[in-house]
């Protein structure tokens, strides 16, 4: 059998392939404030009291530690809320508060993307019989050489590619953080904007919270006008006995209650 010196052949392969990259930059800012709910229960109490009994009442209550005057009215702090009276409408109020500290949280981003392109170029050596020795012809040892100098033509181009992007990116984080002055100061905005939406949710549920304690607490907020108003009583009856001269004057004190006795004469 006569087998000739193999034939060589050469090819060259070239690639050109984009590799997509994304940079980001996100700032967040926090804004905090406090919701506010109030609710008022109203009572006519003072039109329905004697002059002299209304007066003494706010004698006593200006006298009293804790009352205090605000804009004309008598007012003591209660937990909660305060109660308060108005000598000039008689008016006896209660007013329940709630308030709720909150933080909102906003986010601003600012992004750059693009492709990053990598080229290569490869060769690659195959070796051929001119008679087809072993199979080895021309045709096999062309598309033998075609692949793998297409192989590594595109490998190479790939790593060239994902190279560059990573390049780009990182050149794009750099622009990014630059202007992160802007980006926090647009994050600042954004959590301002939300804190008043928040705000106005907040401060309705405040006012429905304060509406349900407002009914809560108007006995115990009532008996700081009550204990001083039965005082008042007490002390206008007493001296109105004593001014008339009333026999078996007694006064007897229990708790919230108030017992008074006198025999007033005939005139």
């Amino acid at each position: 059998m006569t087998m000739c010196n193999p034939r060589r052949i050469r090819v060259r392969a070239s690639r050109q392939l984009a590799e997509a990259w994304r940079a980001e930059v996100t700032r967040t800012a926090q804004a905090s404030d406090t919701a506010t709910g109030e609710a008022r229960l109203t009572q006519p109490l003072g039109r329905q009291l004697p002059g002299p009994v209304r007066q003494r009442l706010v004698d006593l209550l200006r006298a009293t530690p804790g009352w205090r005057v605000v804009d004309g009215a008598l007012r003591r702090e209660m937990p909660g809320g305060y109660v308060e009276y108005r000598p000039d409408t008689g008016e006896v109020a209660i007013v329940a508060r709630v308030t709720a500290e909150f933080t909102v949280e906003a986010s601003a981003t600012r992004a750059d993307s693009g492709e990053a392109q990598g080229t290569a170029d490869a060769e690659f050596e195959a070796s051929y019989y001119t008679d087809g020795y072993a199979g080895r012809t021309k045709a096999v040892a062309e598309r033998e050489a075609n692949e793998k100098a297409g192989q590594d033509a595109t490998v190479q181009a790939r790593e060239n590619a994902l190279r560059n992007a990573e390049a780009e990116r990182a050149a794009a984080l750099q622009r990014l953080q630059e202007a992160a002055a802007d980006i926090d100061e647009e994050a600042r905005a954004r959590a301002l904007a939300a804190i008043e939406e928040e705000r106005a949710r907040r401060e309705a549920d405040a006012r429905n919270e304060a509406a349900l304690l407002a009914q809560t607490y108007q006995q115990d907020y009532l008996r700081e006008i009550n204990l001083p108003l039965a005082q008042a009583y007490r002390d206008i009856l007493v001296a109105h006995a004593q001014r008339v001269g009333a026999g078996g004057l007694t006064v007897q004190e229990n708790g919230d209650f108030i017992d008074i006795q006198f025999n007033q004469r005939e005139a």
